[in-house]
């Protein structure tokens, strides 16, 4: 009988009565092991998995052998592994997962509608409805109930693998109801470069046992509960900053209410991750769809309702470029983006692959204390060897002032948000331009107090 996936414990009954010893054979006749007279066990190793072994076994003494006898048995298999949700509907579950070492012959999946404990699994696919690929859709399957699923691989002889690790997951439609009930959850939702993941402790608000969630993957065009206004508006600004990047489709909206449905919960969160994930299709190191922007230079920020902005999130920020995801803990439920940045949070900026100026912070909030607030606004990457002349209009186009770098104050100059008169101006979107005899650049600016 097979052992392991590398090993394979023969036995046989000792019937002869004057050997000197015994030899395992493979199924060519090549002599493997000489074994002891009277041996009735011996274990083979470093074996290959899954593979099946024939071996013939002598009885000897000094005058012949015996008749041989044989027998055919396969290594095991390793059990299967990373077993995911990659998507799911209303009526549809969608599972993925990895070979185990060494390659399975067909898979089996086991399923439980109950819970995680052993007996509250049934078998849902066996050797026999022949899955040998790594993925299966599980349907059609009710919405609102909760599957379990665990799976495990056969080898060439159905002997089946331990179980991997169970996932779950409830049927639902994008911004339908997620019900996590006093339990940790990892709520998966698609969003078409691989998959969201929020996952919530246990007692994720304070006295509240049981809630919903709703999540929208495209709220400007889908939203939950926020103003698309708000939320145009804040992008609005960021793309006037030329050193943050809104990564495609990593807007996400998540809104948790109460057992009723009928109140939104907005405090009293404890721990919750959220994993927000981009593409690299090409492995490069930088991002897809978006220009300039290295794996390493992503950062999760949140939607500030009241000042319409995008700000970065605070906390220990988890960048998993095997898996292309950017993780981090949040405090509430919110609007978060994944926004990529060649410049540091204090608007330093520390690489660049173009010969563009550039702008930051931007937008400038002299006093907010956040990544937006500095000692003036700062054009860089200017020409270094040019004398650079710099204006800045109101967008209506009245004069606010007017300055130069000169060559020797090298590639910065930095505007500290006069007027011509020395005085403060007031909030609101400029129009700046830059003229040298290399460049000629027109742009905009937002001030915030």
């Amino acid at each position: 009988m097979a052992n392991s996936a590398t090993s394979i414990q023969w036995s046989w009954t000792d019937n002869a009565t004057n050997e000197t010893g015994y030899a395992l054979k493979d199924g060519n006749g090549v002599h493997i092991s000489s074994l002891a007279a009277n041996a009735v066990t011996h274990s083979e190793q470093n074996l290959n998995p899954n593979t099946a072994y024939t071996r013939y076994l002598v009885a000897y003494n000094s005058a012949s052998e015996s008749t041989s006898i044989s027998t055919v048995v396969y290594t095991l298999v390793n059990a299967p592994t990373g077993l995911k949700i990659t998507n799911y509907t209303d009526t549809s579950i969608s599972l993925a997962w990895s070979p185990g070492a060494g390659g399975n012959t067909r898979y089996g999946i086991s399923r439980s509608t109950t819970g995680t404990a052993s007996a509250d699994f049934s078998s849902l696919k066996a050797w026999g409805d022949n899955i040998s690929t790594t993925y299966y859709t599980d349907t059609p399957l009710e919405a609102g109930v909760t599957y379990y699923y665990k799976v495990f691989g056969y080898n060439g002889e159905q002997t089946a693998t331990d179980f991997t690790d169970t996932v779950y997951q409830m049927p639902i439609k994008i911004n339908e109801p997620v019900l996590p009930v006093s339990r940790t959850s990892e709520v998966i939702v698609g969003n078409g470069s691989g998959n969201l993941t929020i996952t919530l402790s246990t007692g994720v608000f304070t006295g509240v046992d049981k809630y919903y969630l709703k999540v929208s993957t495209l709220p400007i065009s889908n939203p939950v509960h926020v103003s698309t206004i708000t939320l145009n508006q804040a992008n609005t600004v960021l793309a006037l900053n030329a050193a943050l990047k809104l990564v495609p489709n990593s807007i996400v909206e998540i809104v948790a209410y109460d057992y009723n449905h009928n109140v939104e919960i907005t405090t009293g969160a404890a721990d919750i991750m959220l994993t927000i994930p981009y593409a690299d299709s090409d492995n490069d190191g930088f991002v897809d769809g978006i220009t300039d922007v290295k794996e390493t230079d992503l950062k999760i920020y949140t939607l500030n309702i009241n000042s319409q902005l995008w700000e970065l999130q605070p906390g220990v920020l988890t960048d998993d470029t095997a898996n292309n995801t950017v993780t981090i803990k949040i405090p509430h439920f919110s609007c978060y983006a994944l926004i990529g940045s060649t410049s540091s949070a204090a608007g330093v900026i520390r690489r660049f692959n173009t010969t563009e100026p550039i702008v930051y912070p931007n937008p400038f909030m002299p006093v907010s204390g956040n990544q937006y607030s500095a000692a003036g606004i700062t054009f860089d990457n200017l020409p270094a060897t040019e004398e650079v002349t710099i204006k800045i209009y109101t967008i209506s186009g009245d004069f606010v002032n007017k300055f130069t770098k000169a060559v020797t104050e090298g590639q910065k100059k930095v505007w500290d948000g006069k007027n011509n008169s020395g005085e403060q101006v007031s909030s609101g979107i400029y129009v700046y331009y830059i003229k040298s005899d290399s460049i000629n650049k027109k742009g905009r600016l937002a001030i915030i107090k």
